[in-house]
């Protein structure tokens, strides 16, 4: 009877799985990074000079697989009406554009980042 010990194998796919998840973090903040870079440059600005929402774009850490990119409390709140329009605003729908415009960016970036740990 011959046993076969695995162990050297178990250690190499956690070593790779570590590699993995390593690199899944660097690229979902480099996309986070680059979509909150495309949402300030869409954002538009308020007309009055005041405090533009522009100066409010913000990105979460990198958590269960996910980052994500808005607005912080201060104008969060309100962006939905300027986004989806009111009774008397029409709608602008910049963060639909944004998501539209940096879709496949991101998808590279993740793929190139996770392409090159493996």
């Amino acid at each position: 009877m011959a046993y076969i010990d695995s162990s050297d194998v178990t250690k190499g796919l956690k070593k790779v799985q570590q590699s993995i998840r390593k690199a899944e973090k660097e690229a979902l903040k480099e996309a986070a990074n680059h979509v909150a870079n495309q949402l300030e440059k869409n954002t538009p600005k308020s007309k009055d000079g005041k405090d533009h929402a522009k100066d409010h774009v913000i990105q979460s850490g990198v958590k269960d697989g996910m980052a994500e990119v808005g607005f912080d409390k201060e104008v969060g709140w309100r962006m939905h009406f300027v986004e989806f329009g009111t009774i008397k605003q029409r709608p602008q729908g910049f963060v639909q554009k944004t998501q539209s415009q940096v879709e496949q960016e991101v998808i590279e970036i993740i793929t190139k980042a996770l392409g090159g740990a493996l």
